[in-house]
């Protein structure tokens, strides 16, 4: 029996790195009895049957779990926007923060295409060094920020989300010092780009892995995320729910009763992620019962 990761699954055939080797992997049929599918990133158990070959017996207990796209135990997770070309989606990262926290994996934020740059990017930064997370800026035209992203990947399983067209696969060529991410253009006419990554795949970089997949940019928020619980999900909030009038304020209402609203008004809190806030809050207000 050998443990390993799985690297990549491809028609139905699961490519697990013992750490000594590549195995071709075939799923046993139990795991379809159980209505269970191994992903990419399952620490598994198996038996080589072959010269490169084998069985995949075991699942472990996964940390997390995503099914857009399937991938398992995501340690961390690096979004990425660009500057200029297409502007950031500050709707999106806010999202995804939420949605890295409710999976308990480590998140960074990276405004990418320095170089294109025209003054505004360092204010984004700082809005979200201020709301409590870890934000910097890159660039692989200047060589900028590749080190940071460096020094972060060491032994973790971390995936890198985005929309297409932001620059994650120049991101990882640059930092890998290899051509291995097929990079692409971005559309002139809807300022986005062409999805270059076709599946879920991890590289294996300083003891650790890295997963490159457009998937991330299209995940819903978790079922078990409440409207009422939403706002834990937003930390520059933990300072000032104190000082609201009323126990548990879900900050939906003015500056007399809620301290959220009046640090709003008074620029202690940033007015954009608050107003994500509200239609976040709205989004999960409308969820009917089947959706949850």
């Amino acid at each position: 029996m050998n443990t390993g990761t799985i690297v990549k699954g491809i028609g139905g055939f699961y490519y697990v790195d013992t750490g000594e080797e590549i195995v071709e992997c075939k799923a046993r049929g139990h795991f379809r009895n159980k209505n269970m599918s191994p992903c990419v990133g399952d620490k598994v158990d198996i038996t080589i049957t072959g010269e490169g070959k084998g069985s995949l017996d075991t699942i472990h207990q996964r940390s997390n779990v995503f099914i857009r796209p399937p991938v398992a135990n995501i340690d961390a997770m690096i979004i990425v926007a660009s500057v200029q070309n297409p502007a950031p989606d500050l709707a999106f990262i806010d999202k995804m923060l939420i949605i890295a926290q409710n999976s308990n994996v480590d998140v960074k934020i990276c405004f990418n295409k320095f170089d294109l740059d025209n003054g505004s990017v360092n204010e984004l930064v700082q809005m979200y060094r201020n709301a409590g997370y870890t934000a910097f800026t890159t660039s692989t035209v200047e060589d900028i920020g590749i080190d940071l992203i460096r020094k972060s990947l060491s032994g973790r399983i971390t995936a890198f989300s985005g929309f297409s067209g932001v620059g994650k696969s120049s991101l990882l060529n640059a930092v890998l010092k290899q051509q291995v991410m097929q990079t692409g253009d971005v559309s002139e006419r809807l300022k986005r780009g062409k999805h270059t990554t076709r599946h879920v795949e991890l590289i294996s970089y300083n003891n650790g892995y890295i997963v490159d997949t457009p998937g991330f940019s299209m995940l819903d928020f978790p079922k078990e995320i409440t409207k009422d619980e939403l706002k834990d999900y937003f930390p520059e909030f933990l300072n000032y729910e104190s000082q609201c009038r009323f126990r548990g304020c879900n900050h939906m209402g003015n500056t007399k009763v809620c301290a959220v609203c009046d640090a709003v008004q008074k620029g202690e809190i940033s007015e954009t992620r608050f107003n994500n806030y509200k239609s976040f809050y709205d989004i999960l207000s409308q969820r009917k019962e089947w959706q949850k």
